[in-house]
């Protein structure tokens, strides 16, 4: 079916002076589900949405940006999706269903650009639907796993490696040292060569003052699970992520940390060790300067390790250049309201009836922290962009999506223009330097934005007044 024509729009801006732009490229789509409605994949020059409401089945609309006409596809499979490995010529969905052995069914279906099965598959797991997933990088290999409790001192992981072919490669199920009281929840990784690590740490917040991390290996060509265990003295691990660094074909956990006495945030750390275990790791912790604490403290009365201690780490996202890692840093304020929220009491009784409730440059409101390190795991830079917050009502504009690659990062935010009204922007860094372009309507709504090839971002976008929307997509140039 014919659909609408292209509208591209796109303005120029800079960078310190510097000529840079992006494109966006609005592909209006009529006839399409919006609720939990995003993009999921480009294969070719096809984009696919999924609209994860529908009921029993996979519900896919397929958009060719080139002929600009799009297909809606419904496919039988399970409502629950566990995860989507996107490839040069195809696409593939995977998900999960109990079945009546006390086990679960996974399911495997593999779609090429224009969304015809390439293959279908499905088999039996010895485990529950409430199962963790996780894929390697390289999108190669999928773990299906989970943990159960064996004791106050061990726990135990069941697990199945299914390869992108939809065939199992590998079953797991192995016992590893675990203080429930002491321990933090393990963090897993699946690595490009199939071997899973299994790491284990301190509670951030436990009695004591050092933090004992132990790495379990299970590899992908033997049954013998290797456990080494490190000690990192007078230091906490408040959160930890684990990416695979190609450069130096090692893992690394990375993430926040804290003084062991007084469980003060520091700064970040940088922990890598071999993918063959060799009894060996690096540690680097890049501390945060007194001038990074004196401008998150910015707009807000509180103590710098009252500061250090309220940054939440949103996510984290590895490139080739190095890790961003953004914080969402919240005031009192914001922090009763959610709670008076949670307590299901009116909005109307602590805010006013405009529709926006706080703006970026008043007091206590709360801003976004971003910072790189580099791959020397240094703190490269830091940069700091203040929120306005949208009524309760309007909490939709409240949203912040962020995505990157090596060069930039970039997030979706709505400010407020001077009607108070919300204005959909793109806010770009690059080497710590910080640009805002505009979108030309106001009051959209936006799935989150993904990188979907090099310079390619892709979300779904809807006009909440004309209720018209489509594809969006952010061409960096």
């Amino acid at each position: 079916m014919k659909r609408a024509a292209l509208f591209a729009y796109f303005l120029v801006v800079s960078f310190t002076g510097t000529a840079q732009s992006h494109e966006f490229r609005f592909f209006p789509v009529k006839d399409l589900s919006w609720v939990y409605q995003g993009v999921v994949g480009k294969v070719g020059n096809h984009f696919f949405l999924i609209n994860r409401l529908t009921q029993g089945g996979l519900d896919l609309f397929i958009y060719d940006t080139v002929s600009q006409t799009g297909n809606k596809r419904f496919y039988t499979f399970p409502r629950q999706i566990s995860s989507i490995l996107v490839f040069e010529r195809s696409i593939v969905f995977a998900g999960v269903t109990a079945n009546a052995e006390q086990g679960v069914s996974y399911h495997f279906i593999e779609l090429d650009e224009n969304g015809n099965e390439v293959r279908r598959l499905q088999d039996s797991l010895r485990m529950s639907p409430q199962m963790n997933v996780l894929a390697s990088p390289d999108k190669k290999n999928v773990l299906y796993f989970q943990y159960f409790k064996r004791g106050p001192d061990s726990a135990f992981i069941q697990a199945a490696i299914i390869g992108n072919d939809g065939l199992v490669k590998k079953n797991l199920a192995y016992t590893f040292k675990h203080d429930k009281e002491r321990d933090d929840e393990p963090e897993t990784f699946l690595d490009n060569n199939g071997n899973t690590h299994i790491v284990v740490y301190d509670k951030y917040n436990n009695y004591r003052l050092s933090t004992d991390l132990t790495i379990n290996t299970i590899p992908f060509a033997e049954e013998l699970m290797t456990s080494e265990t490190f000690s990192l003295q007078k230091t906490k691990l408040k959160t930890m992520q684990i990416f695979q660094n190609k450069s130096c074909n090692c893992l690394q956990a990375q993430g926040m940390y804290a003084d062991g006495s007084l469980k003060t945030v520091r700064g970040m750390y940088t922990i890598s060790f071999p993918i063959a275990r060799r009894n060996e790791i690096r540690q680097r912790y890049s501390a945060f300067t007194p001038g990074m604490i004196k401008d998150f403290k910015k707009g807000f009365a509180a103590s710098d390790g009252g500061i250090a201690n309220a940054l939440y780490l949103q996510e984290m996202i590895s490139t080739d250049s190095g890790t961003y890692a953004i914080f969402k840093l919240n005031s009192e304020l914001v922090q009763m309201q959610e709670k008076r929220i949670r307590a299901n009491r009116p909005w109307v009784d602590f805010a006013p009836q405009a529709m926006v409730t706080s703006r970026a440059n008043n007091w206590n409101s709360p801003k976004m922290i971003y910072l790189k390190i580099g791959r020397d795991q240094n703190i490269a830079w830091h940069s700091i962009k203040g929120q306005d917050v949208f009524r309760f009502t309007e909490a939709r504009y409240n949203r912040v999506y962020v995505s990157g690659d090596e060069s930039e990062l970039l997030t979706t935010m709505s400010l407020a223009d001077k009607a108070d009204e919300p204005q959909p922007v793109l806010l770009t860094i690059r080497n710590g330097e910080q640009l805002i372009e505009k979108l030309p309507e106001k009051f959209l709504t936006l799935s989150p934005l993904q990188l979907l090839s090099k310079q390619l971002y892709g979300s779904v976008y809807v006009n909440d007044r004309t209720k018209e929307g489509g594809l969006l997509l952010v061409v960096s140039k």
